[in-house]
C-alpha cells in the first residue's frame, strides 16, 4: 500500500524547504498543477487535488517509494542587499572603567569554568590549583580579558536587516513515504 504524503512548507529557498520533507524531491510539478487547475470546472476539492498528486506520481515516478515533487505556492524573493545589517551605536553613559579578569577555560569543551577579577598571575595559578583540587579532571587554560566595571558595557547592537521586498516562499511537497526509512 502506498502512503501519499502531502506537506506545505515555508523557507528562504526551495532547497531549504525540501530538507524538511521525508522524501527526495525529483522535480517541480508547478506548471502541470496550474494547467490542471485551469481545466477544472466544478471547483477544486481536497480529494481532487490528492487525485492529481497521485496521478502525477504514477506518471512521473512510477510510484517509487521515497521520492516526490514540489508545487510552488508563493515564490521566495531573496535578499539582494550588499550589506544586510543594521548597527545601532549605544550611548556611552559616562566613563568606562575596566578591570583585568582571568578566565579559566576548559580546553576540550571551550566552556568557561571560572573567572577571577583582578589579582596577579601567581594568584590565578593558585586558583587553578584550587579548581583541580575541587574535582576538575580536564585540561584548562587561563586567559587575560578586560571587563567593564563602571559605565555601560554595551558598545553597540547589530541585527540582520534584509531588503524590504524579500520574503520566504511556500511550497507544497507531495510524495510517497519510503517504507524502509
Amino acid at each position: 500500500m502506498l502512503n501519499l504524503i502531502h506537506m506545505e512548507v515555508a523557507g528562504a529557498t526551495k532547497e531549504e524547504a525540501a530538507k524538511q520533507v521525508p522524501f527526495k524531491v525529483m522535480g517541480d510539478a508547478t506548471q502541470s498543477f496550474r494547467k490542471w487547475k485551469m481545466e477544472q470546472r466544478q471547483g477544486i476539492t481536497k480529494a481532487a487535488k490528492k487525485q492529481f498528486m497521485a496521478d502525477y506520481l504514477e506518471k512521473r515516478s512510477r510510484n517509487i517509494p521515497g521520492v516526490g515533487f514540489s508545487i510552488t505556492v508563493i515564490p521566495s524573493v531573496l535578499d539582494k542587499r550588499n550589506n544586510p545589517w543594521k548597527i545601532v551605536e549605544e550611548k556611552k553613559g559616562g566613563d568606562r572603567r575596566f578591570n583585568k579578569v582571568f578566565q579559566f577555560i576548559d580546553i576540550d569543551t571551550g566552556r568557561i569554568i571560572a573567572e577571577v577579577h583582578g589579582g596577579t598571575k601567581a594568584e590565578a595559578k593558585e586558583y587553578a590549583k584550587k579548581i583541580i583540587d575541587d574535582g576538575f579532571k580536564g585540561r584548562m587554560k587561563c586567559v587575560y580579558t578586560k571587563q567593564v566595571t563602571e559605565g555601560n558595557p554595551v558598545a553597540f547592537t547589530a541585527e540582520y536587516k534584509p531588503s524590504r521586498g524579500s520574503r520566504n516562499g511556500v511550497w507544497e511537497f507531495f510524495g510517497i513515504e519510503d517504507d524502509y526509512s
